[in-house]
This record gives structure tokens, sequence and C-alpha cells, in this order.
């Protein structure tokens, strides 16, 4: 279960980064049609 701790190179920190990622973007889309609504 250690993969799942998320050491360098490992499925669990790639998971993490892409899920970061992932929600960074969507908030910015979110941001962005707030903006527009107003």
């Amino acid at each position: 279960m250690a993969w799942l701790c998320g050491g360098p190179g490992t499925i669990g920190s790639d998971w993490r980064i892409v899920a970061v990622q992932l929600r960074n973007s969507m908030d910015v889309r979110a941001a962005e049609l707030l903006e527009q609504i107003r």
C-alpha cells in the first residue's frame, strides 16, 4: 500500500498531481463562467 502514500514516481503521486491540475482547471473555468454571467 506504500504507493498510495505517493512517493516520487509512484502511481499515488501521479494521480494526486493529475487531480490537483484537473481541479485547478475546473476552478479557472468556473471563475470565467461566473464573470460572463455577471
